[in-house]
């Protein structure tokens, strides 16, 4: 009877985890198997949006561009904020100011980096005015071979000092003992960091790492504002194409289908982050 009470106690929230998200992910494979074109009913065509999905160029050209931002992103943002975060670790005064400045980008919405970073890569921008004083010839930033860079250097501005805190927490975490008994080992800096710091701050790498991965796989109003995944689909990923599929062409099984492709890729990308880096450390896991 105890045991059926707690049930009874928990019901409110299963029933707001099967609602809001249980449900909508059945939902959306149910809708995969049709065509539906929001005004009419959805029609059962089986495997064909997925059929459709492999000989889409379009798709391949946004999945492709999606895994590239997150090839650059990924390893970018851990680098960056390790390094920020090594220095607040490092600093005696001034940590707060000195956070803060790395914090503000984050605090800025994400449509008013993306026009504040579109205007910088015009051609007549304060970026190729830079490249001018120094006799350098112009760039154009936002052309097809240089987007998808150009987009993520933003990305990495504004996202680089909220990871840093995290890391610079992990750092704080770490008993001193343990610092100073490797100290005691004659371990050098490298050595320390290589062997004692980083296996311990394994559970904050792997959850940053999956966290990082999932926002490049979210990417979409910093490409709908700055390019709208142009020149061409050159910086087209695949949240700005499901929503151009489901609300510009009211394809909506066949949105359905990406959103289902997409979905088993974030998962694909947690269990190889999970084999590759691990969870594991004297913290033991996030799982």
């Amino acid at each position: 009877m105890r045991s059926l009470k707690w049930y009874f106690l928990l019901l409110p929230a299963y029933f707001f985890i099967f609602t809001f998200y249980i449900a909508p992910i059945l939902g959306v494979f149910t809708l995969s198997f049709t065509k539906w074109a929001i005004i009419s009913e959805p029609k059962f065509i089986g495997t064909k949006n997925y059929m459709r999905l492999v000989k889409d160029e379009v798709f391949l050209i946004s999945l492709r561009n999606t895994l590239l931002f997150t090839a650059i992103l990924l390893p970018s943002l851990l680098t960056t904020s390790f390094l920020v975060a090594l220095l607040l670790y490092k600093l005696t005064k001034g940590i707060e100011a000195f956070a803060s400045v790395y914090y503000l980008p984050m605090v800025v919405a994400i449509v008013i980096t993306a026009t504040i970073w579109r205007v910088l890569y015009s051609p007549f921008g304060y970026l190729n005015q830079l490249l001018r004083m120094f006799n350098l010839p112009r760039m154009i930033f936002l052309s097809e071979e240089l987007v998808i860079p150009s987009i993520s250097l933003a990305l990495i501005w504004r996202d680089t000092g909220y990871f840093s805190l995290f890391i610079y927490s992990a750092l704080l975490s770490i008993p001193k003992s343990i610092l100073d008994a490797a100290e005691l080992d004659c371990l050098n800096s490298y050595q320390k960091y290589r062997y004692v710091i980083l296996p311990m701050m394994k559970p904050v790498l792997f959850f940053l790492s999956l966290y990082i991965t999932i926002g490049c796989f979210m990417i979409f109003a910093i490409v709908y504002v700055m390019t709208g995944g142009g020149p061409g689909y050159a910086s087209m990923t695949l949240l700005n194409y499901m929503y151009e599929t489901g609300w510009r062409y009211f394809q909506m099984g066949y949105a359905a289908a990406q959103s289902a492709v997409f979905l088993c890729l974030i998962i694909l990308m947690y269990y190889i982050q999970r084999k590759l880096i691990g969870g594991g450390g004297v913290y033991g896991y996030y799982e």
